[in-house]
């Protein structure tokens, strides 16, 4: 009797998506280093998260399609939507900049997409050691990670957040930068949702 094989082809389109949002995140650090446009990034990144919403798809599609799959089917589920919020995070920010930006960007926005891209960075190599769940301890270890970076993050937005409210007089503005600050800090937490998935993962296949 032989066992029928497991679709492989999951880890592809996983290990696919997140390397999008690497690329992503990399188009967005440099236009918030002022190497490149901002609205020419929210663009690209635009075209990026709908390659990523095609993914996302049809990893659904074949996941209702297929016998046997490679992880537990509501932990593939689970992983794919956890990143395609990840993805939508980062279209959001470029989009909040793009609508925002007034003059030359504060320090703490660079801070922060420097972060978002560190993070995902660590969801790439997070994602593509599900091969081998073997490698178990080291995707904790990058789960670890991936809480730091969403920490830190999370620590500049509302430092930040709150010297605006003692810096800015002007309401309107007030709300606009808000905005910024928090929409590119939702970007690591996202990717410490990807990292709950993850760990359990690990977890249910100690």
């Amino acid at each position: 009797m032989h066992l029928l094989p497991k679709a492989t082809h999951f880890f592809d389109e996983l290990e696919q998506h997140t390397q999008l949002i690497v690329k992503s995140t990399q188009i967005l650090l440099d236009a918030v280093s002022a190497k490149n446009d901002v609205a020419d990034a929210a663009r690209d990144i635009k075209r990026i998260e709908a390659q990523c919403d095609d993914i996302t798809r049809r990893i659904v599609l074949e996941l209702h399609k297929t016998f046997i799959t490679p992880l537990d089917r509501l932990d593939t589920h689970d992983l794919i939507a956890r990143l395609d919020d990840v993805m939508d995070a980062i279209e959001e920010s470029a989009y909040c900049l793009t609508r925002y930006k007034e003059g030359s960007l504060p320090g703490e926005v660079k801070e922060l997409v420097s972060l978002a891209n560190g993070a995902a960075g660590k969801l790439a190599e997070g994602i593509g050691l599900l091969r081998n769940l073997k490698s178990g301890a080291k995707i904790l270890d990058i789960c670890s990670e991936l809480r730091a970076f969403e920490a830190k993050s999370d620590a500049i937005a509302r430092d930040v957040v709150a010297r605006l409210f003692d810096d800015v007089r002007d309401a309107i503005l007030l709300l606009k930068w808000k905005e910024i600050y928090e929409t590119l800090e939702l970007i690591t937490d996202r990717s410490n949702d990807v990292a709950d998935v993850l760990e359990n993962v690990v977890l249910d296949n100690a």
